[in-house]
């Protein structure tokens, strides 16, 4: 039997299979929504809602009283663009009801439009012997733990995710203007997708550049014709700076470096200085290799480097964030699937690699779906927060890995792209 028979072979063996689980997963995921529907927004949306319907009767979006924009604080401390949003929905006089079902609807085609675009981006690369790996994207996407819990919220992270997704599908697409255009949306929507304009900056990217400039300056006219000048002002004079240096949290469903320093050494005005010189040596550390990863010549592997670094970026802002909630990690659904092209496109595939992520995915996903079922008793709860959380260092540093792998000429196992 020859390569291409056997690889045939291997996708029929695995890809039918997989196939077939296709349905129970989108089954199970329904089955998690419809459980939660009931409690969908009753976190954080409520709060959205009353600083619009504030602003409608005051003129008031930010509360003035800068004490109270603490870690996890019941506040509306968002840039304007989403609260401009509902200020123009209540307007046209829609109810709260209708825009809990509005925010619930935009929350899962965010999801599946995001879920979408990542098989359409593994289609451009993979060919038919490994097309089990399509099935693969769409379960792994449809039992991705943080989506429950950003139904549970209604918060911003799931238009993030389409939006940084379409981002990527963009960049490999080579067309830099239209990625640029969905990050300057993504950071009008939470400010954190700026470190990928600073990526734009350090590749010369110009053109990515100007649409995040222009996605900014269409975005931002229309949130100052409906909300005003003042409360711009107010975001970036009082608020925005409060956020940048926001203290951590110890809560359990905070998954940041200084988090894990609180786990171990307790509360206390030190764990700010102790976590930022770890994350200050994954800054470095993560730089060098966006360093190495620019210098490389053009050539079939170019898009899965690029893929990789802003994999590398999502994740190392997931790490150093302050409080990086339970909702955040959203975003790793990303990473997961860079990581999946990038390992079965190189020859040969680093195995031990896989192994070690799949098992990365297996603490993540059992741990956290036992939480939602409630098998993990309250006890013990923070040590199911805990194992989570170590999915974003495993997924650090296997990026790295595979970064540095794609830092030299590689063969590629499945050739140039689609045309």
């Amino acid at each position: 039997m020859n390569a291409r028979q056997t690889g045939w072979l291997w996708a029929l063996l695995l890809g039918i299979p997989l196939w077939l689980l296709v349905w129970p997963a989108f089954d199970f995921f329904m089955l998690q929504v419809s459980r939660t529907f009931q409690y969908a927004g009753v976190m954080d949306f409520p709060i959205f809602l009353e600083h619009a319907r504030n602003f409608i009767d005051i003129g008031v979006l930010y509360a003035r009283d800068i004490q109270q924009y603490g870690p996890g604080a019941p506040i509306y401390k968002f840039p304007p663009l989403f609260g401009a949003m509902l200020v123009f929905c209540m307007e046209q006089g829609a109810t709260d009801q209708a825009l809990f079902s509005w925010a619930l609807a935009a929350q899962e085609v965010c999801f599946f439009g995001s879920a979408l675009l990542m098989v359409g981006m593994l289609y451009q690369y993979v060919r038919w012997p490994w097309a089990w790996l399509l099935p693969v994207v769409l379960i792994v996407a449809l039992l991705f733990p943080p989506n429950i819990e950003n139904v549970l919220r209604l918060q911003l992270d799931a238009y993030v995710l389409l939006l940084l997704t379409a981002a990527l599908f963009f960049l490999l697409k080579e067309k830099n203007g239209l990625a640029g255009f969905c990050v300057g949306l993504a950071i009008l929507l939470k400010v954190y997708p700026v470190v990928l304009l600073v990526y734009f900056l350090m590749r010369r990217q110009w053109a990515a550049c100007v649409g995040v400039l222009v996605a900014c300056l269409m975005v931002t006219t229309a949130t100052l014709a409906m909300l005003g000048v003042a409360e711009h002002a107010y975001f970036l004079s009082s608020v925005l700076p409060v956020m940048l240096m926001e203290s951590a949290s110890a809560s359990l469903e905070n998954l940041s470096l200084a988090a894990y320093v609180i786990y171990f050494q307790g509360d206390g005005p030190h764990v700010g200085y102790m976590a930022k010189p770890v994350v200050a040596a994954c800054v470095l550390v993560a730089g060098w290799g966006l360093f190495q990863s620019s210098r490389m010549p053009r050539d079939a592997a170019s898009p899965i480097r690029t893929a990789l670094d802003v994999a590398l970026l999502i994740t190392l802002v997931l790490i150093g964030l302050s409080n990086s909630w339970w909702n955040y990690q959203i975003l790793l659904l990303i990473p997961t699937v860079v990581i999946l092209v990038a390992a079965f496109a190189v020859r040969p595939v680093p195995w031990a690699l896989v192994v070690f992520f799949a098992l990365t995915c297996a603490v993540l996903f059992v741990t956290s779906h036992a939480v939602v079922k409630e098998m993990i008793p309250q006890a013990d709860f923070y040590k199911s927060v805990f194992y989570r959380g170590l999915t974003n260092y495993a997924f650090f540093i296997v990026l790295l890995v595979l970064q540095r792998r794609y830092c030299r000429p590689v063969s590629l196992s499945w050739g140039r792209p689609h045309e």
